[in-house]
């Protein structure tokens, strides 16, 4: 029977993006290709998320028992983080006591976490990379900008710096509305 992993955190203030998976298989051993005769038998998470303390971490893409590729980047604000696993049925989480617990993370560090399932009757394992950023507060990004009742030209893109608007005649303020990519930026 499938074991449930549920990792604590400490508290954090906003929710944010972001986690990198890798994954291998093999009999003790980890490489890049699936050989295994039916997907009931491959070793897999059932669930997987992330989170800082009770609000969840957005993970990209969103999850997918057969996809191992993620990323998840945390706000400036956020301390720390929790992985959420749980295996398939009739599958194990073999790491799971070093997983059972809060991670912190620096401003601007990297940090990979490591989930290993296993299926106990075929011996055969698969390995699940995790890479979390946390920003590291000096970030000038924007995540939105608009500008209601003017044209924006181009339209928004985070890579963008330069934007014209332009105002109607009967317009006589501008009204600039912005949304900043991490939840500690100020404008000036």
């Amino acid at each position: 029977m499938g074991q449930s992993l549920i990792v604590t955190a400490a508290a954090c203030l906003l929710p944010a993006t972001n986690i990198a998976a890798v994954a291998g298989q093999s009999s003790g051993r980890t490489n890049s290709s699936s050989s295994y005769a039916s997907g009931a038998d491959a070793p897999r998470l059932q669930f997987l998320g992330l989170r800082c303390a009770d609000r969840p971490v957005d993970v990209h893409p969103a999850f997918s028992s057969t996809h191992y590729v993620y990323s998840a980047v945390l706000d400036y604000a956020e301390g720390s983080f929790a992985v959420d696993a749980e295996p398939a049925k009739t599958m194990k989480i073999v790491n799971a006591p070093g997983l059972q617990t809060t991670q912190l993370i620096a401003p601007g560090d990297e940090l990979p976490v490591g989930i290993k399932v296993l299926n106990p009757s075929a011996q055969e394992s698969m390995d699940y990379s995790i890479s979390i950023r946390r920003l590291d507060g000096t970030d000038v990004q924007l995540k939105g900008l608009a500008s209601p009742g003017a044209d924006l030209a181009p339209s928004f893109s985070s890579g963008s710096l330069d934007y014209t608007v332009r105002m109607p005649a009967e317009l006589d303020r501008l009204d600039l509305r912005i949304v900043p990519m991490d939840s500690g930026q100020t404008f000036e």
